[in-house]
């Protein structure tokens, strides 16, 4: 199966550089994203930047077109995902990924799929229930 990450990575990394953002974890992070994204055309000074999530950083002036931006790209994947894969499959794979067999809590992987239209706590049930 190819995952959600696999298929926004493109599109997500293409969003980040057209929008002057970048992932820093430190001061020479944030140095060097800073840089990098003056070379394409984003000369902002660091106090224009905002910390977005998860050590994303954006200009001030791209947080929402890069929040709005994102979750149109994973909009679409999911329901691209769930074309091609079917709803059951996606559920399996991520009670498999987030350790369901040992754990026997749906908790992780119903946070995993609860983005996903059309998709309930009872799916999640329901699949690990015929799977283990």
């Amino acid at each position: 199966m190819i995952t959600i990450n696999k298929m926004t990575d493109e599109a997500i990394s293409k969003l980040y550089k057209d929008n002057g953002a970048f992932f820093a974890f430190g001061d020479k992070q944030l140095a060097e994203g800073l840089a990098e994204a003056k070379k394409n055309g984003f000369d902002i000074p660091k106090e224009d930047y905002r910390l977005m999530f998860g050590g994303l950083c954006c200009p001030l002036a791209n947080c929402k077109k890069v929040s709005n931006s994102m979750t149109e790209i994973y909009a679409k994947a999911r329901k691209e995902q769930v074309k091609k894969y079917g709803k059951d499959a996606i559920i399996e794979y991520e009670l498999s990924n987030h350790e369901y067999c040992i754990t026997w809590d749906i908790t992780d992987t119903w946070r995993a799929v609860c983005g996903y239209e059309g998709f309930t706590k009872e799916d999640v049930q329901r699949v690990a229930n015929k799977h283990y």
